[in-house]
């Protein structure tokens, strides 16, 4: 049961599985995780947000990069 105030990407990150996890420091107020990682909704504008340049720092952030590479080929 999915809800019709999520965007796309978290629609689908819901639809997978994350789990919704509220914070006002996140995108949209909220974020989503699933075994200890994070969704990623935009990868070029997260690795700049954190001032990163590879997927390997974004990983040990905790981020779902195989997720995002999944899910983001649609």
């Amino acid at each position: 049961m999915g809800n019709n105030k999520f965007n796309r990407s978290e629609q689908c990150a819901y639809d997978n599985g994350f789990k919704v996890v509220q914070d006002d420091n996140a995108y949209n107020g909220r974020y989503f995780i699933k075994k200890n990682k994070i969704w990623i909704h935009n990868i070029e504008a997260l690795k700049n947000e954190l001032n990163v340049t590879s997927d390997k720092e974004l990983k040990k952030r905790g981020y779902h990069i195989k997720a995002y590479y999944k899910y983001n080929q649609l």
